[in-house]
């Protein structure tokens, strides 16, 4: 499967849960994921449950995409991610900023 058809079935399943559409991205690392308790949450879907996402394992990164508003802005949160040292491709470190 090209990489476009992918992130096209990635987003299309994020596009069931809200009909948000973004204009800020964020991505939380390690120490981070707090910030969604200052996130007025529309969606919250697991890592796992996304076409083509890799399910976050280091501790501190819940794996979530988070859509909300942060004050008036609607924000899509990367709560977590995948690093290039636990073995995963690039293609598949970035692919989530990409879906984002």
């Amino acid at each position: 499967m090209l990489l476009l058809d992918q992130l096209k079935e990635s987003i299309d399943y994020v596009r069931q849960y809200s009909k948000l559409r973004p204009r800020v991205g964020l991505t939380l690392g390690s120490g981070l994921s707090g910030l969604v308790r200052s996130v007025e949450i529309d969606a919250t879907i697991p890592y796992e449950k996304i076409p083509h996402f890799m399910p976050s394992t280091v501790e501190g990164h819940p794996g979530n995409l988070i859509l909300g508003h942060i004050e008036k802005t609607p924000v899509v949160i990367l709560q977590g991610r995948v690093h290039y040292y636990e073995g995963h491709s690039m293609d598949r470190v970035v692919y989530p900023t990409r879906v984002v």
